[in-house]
């Protein structure tokens, strides 16, 4: 998606649809600022749980209009922030959830791709997938990974390449068995 027309298309098609996106964050004061921002070029509905950020996370979150802040007082961990951002998306009325990292490795520009999976499959939770091949991680990481994705195919004979991968799109009401509060 390169022009603006585009852009405003695609985020009136993300609110039609009542989709949000949820930003869970904790001491991401360095680029959440960037992430936040990219974001809301992509869609006008950006919740962002500060989850008890310590390092200028929330100073850097007061220079952005536009977007929804969920506070923690402490960090009360990345379950529990996306916990609160759902929980927030369902008060404001939106149908479906976005989520990305803020820390950077998640791109706003691939909502669009998460976009057009939700219209082609409306009650599926579509989880995206990192280009892991470049990346530098621990071989506690790698076999993490591994793990999980085998257990995954165990449990539902899909086989996904990244299961824990942030950048998810959930339909919220799918989500009426976790407690949010």
């Amino acid at each position: 998606m390169s022009t603006s027309t585009e852009k405003e298309k695609q985020r009136k098609t993300l609110r039609e649809r009542g989709i949000c996106v949820i930003i869970p964050t904790y001491n991401n004061g360095q680029t959440i600022g960037r992430v936040a921002r990219e974001t809301l070029t992509e869609c006008d509905d950006v919740i962002v749980v500060d989850d008890g950020c310590t390092d200028g996370t929330r100073e850097e979150l007061g220079k952005i209009g536009g977007i929804t802040v969920v506070r923690h007082d402490k960090n009360r961990g990345k379950g529990q922030a996306l916990k609160s951002g759902f929980a927030k998306a369902k008060e404001l009325g939106f149908r479906y959830a976005i989520t990305l990292d803020g820390d950077g490795q998640h791109y706003p520009k691939d909502i669009a791709r998460m976009l057009k999976a939700n219209k082609r499959h409306p009650g599926a939770i579509i989880v995206g997938k990192r280009d892991l091949t470049a990346a530098e991680r621990s071989g506690g990481s790698k076999f993490a990974n591994a793990f999980s994705n085998f257990w995954f195919n165990v449990q539902t004979g899909r086989m996904l390449s990244d299961t824990q991968s942030g950048y998810r799109l959930y339909p919220l009401k799918k989500l009426h068995l976790l407690p949010l509060v």
